[in-house]
């Protein structure tokens, strides 16, 4: 056993443990590959979360945002307030409501802006706040008619637009007069699908009836918006910031579910992030630098569950392309030590050679991603930490066969001993 951890943990060290693994089991290639792969996802997930706290407190701009709009010196805070993973806002007192809105509202804008930051605070629930949007057909060359004047067109004239739809950014008052749009419409169709809906909307009332009634409108009488909306409902407010507000990389979006926010460090770092309170103890946020600084990092913390998944989903991905690596680093070496006339080379017993090297390899490609993650882009830290695997692994691939090469030389009567035998 002994003899065996000295060949797993410190082979990558000594080209003389490296050379065992020819006679070892393939065993250790399958172990060393699940290490690395775990190592990987680990310093990838380890890159996304760590340096977080340091890019936000290398953001002056964004800070002065905050503090100007949540903290106890501004002269007309925002309160915020946590209840059961829900976010309210307001003004001296909290409560569920579209509070702050940058883009629209000058003298907030003037107040709390700074450094061409956009502050939306809106906590009213995203479910059933429709956004009174406006749908038209554009043409390549910009030409752009209503909706209602597309229908009237014929099957050739509707192939030269593409229908779009405009986000207001205003709510869309379901009265009396857009629910009776609504069933006029849905009373006169005939499709089954349509017509099967209709009727288990009509078994709703109220509230839940109106917004029902409304989607179904909106569902059968445009073409597919999930281009738009990913439910595929009716546009929402909520959608109409994403839409209308995110030209830049420099908002702070607060929802009552949700954080969305991109920021510019000091440095020009570019940080883009969605944020949840579901790990947020209830509460009201203290007005103070550290609690905001918290607030924010617990929010981004929670987050966890989703970015942990995607990376899991993008690391498998990137599995196959790993082994396609090992298999070419071996034959590669294969084939410069029959050039460096470096005998007893075979194949399997370069690929077990190079599987010695996964398991360091792998860390060190996730210490540099993680020291990544404090100055490269949140998109490109997972391929920096594929790619400084991919080079390690070369490298060290490299170092030992000119190691062999120079003995060779200098020992011409042990140019038979073997490394990848």
């Amino acid at each position: 056993m002994k003899s065996w951890l000295k060949f797993f943990f410190l082979g990558f060290f000594s080209d003389k443990l490296a050379k065992e693994a020819p006679s070892r089991s393939y065993l250790n290639l399958v172990l060393s590959g699940v290490l690395a792969a775990i190592l990987i996802f680990c310093g990838y997930i380890a890159s996304v979360f760590i340096p977080f706290r340091a890019n936000y407190r290398g953001a002056e701009q964004l800070k002065t945002v905050i503090a100007n709009v949540f903290t106890e010196s501004s002269h007309d805070r925002i309160s915020l307030e946590i209840r059961q993973g829900k976010l309210s806002a307001g003004r001296g007192q909290t409560g569920s409501d579209k509070v702050l809105d940058t883009r629209t509202d000058d003298g907030a804008a003037e107040a709390y802006s700074t450094g061409g930051y956009t502050v939306v605070v809106d906590t009213r629930p995203a479910e059933g706040v429709y956004d009174d949007f406006t749908a038209y057909c554009q043409t390549a060359s910009g030409k752009e008619i209503s909706y209602e004047e597309y229908l009237k067109l014929n099957d050739d004239e509707k192939t030269l637009y593409t229908f779009k739809i405009r986000y207001s950014g205003n709510e869309r008052v379901l009265n009396g007069e857009w629910i009776a749009r609504c069933e006029e419409y849905l009373d006169g169709r005939t499709d089954e699908e349509t017509v099967k809906s209709y009727a288990e909307v009509k078994k709703l009332t109220g509230g839940e009836y109106k917004n029902a009634v409304y989607e179904l409108y909106v569902k059968s009488y445009y073409p597919d918006l999930s281009q738009y909306e990913t439910s595929g409902k009716a546009p929402m407010v909520r959608n109409a910031y994403y839409h209308n507000y995110t030209d830049g990389n420099k908002f702070l979006f607060l929802f009552d579910d949700a954080v969305v926010c991109s920021f510019v460090k000091d440095n020009g770092l570019t940080v883009t992030f969605y944020g949840f309170y579901n790990d947020i103890e209830d509460g009201i946020v203290q007005p103070t630098a550290d609690a905001l600084e918290d607030f924010i990092v617990k929010c981004y913390n929670g987050s966890a569950a989703i970015t942990v998944y995607s990376a899991l989903i993008n690391v498998m991905l990137y599995l196959p392309f790993v082994v396609v690596v090992v298999i070419l680093l071996a034959f590669i070496t294969l084939c410069v030590r029959k050039l460096l006339k470096v005998d007893g080379a075979r194949f399997g017993g370069c690929v077990k050679t190079i599987g010695v090297f996964l398991v360091y390899a792998a860390l060190l490609a996730a210490l540099i991603a993680l020291c990544c993650g404090f100055f490269a882009e949140k998109s490109t830290l997972l391929a920096a930490c594929i790619i400084s695997f991919f080079l390690i692994l070369a490298v060290r691939a490299a170092i030992m066969l000119i190691i062999e090469k120079v003995r060779a030389v200098r020992q011409p009567e042990n140019k038979n001993d073997t490394v990848c035998g």
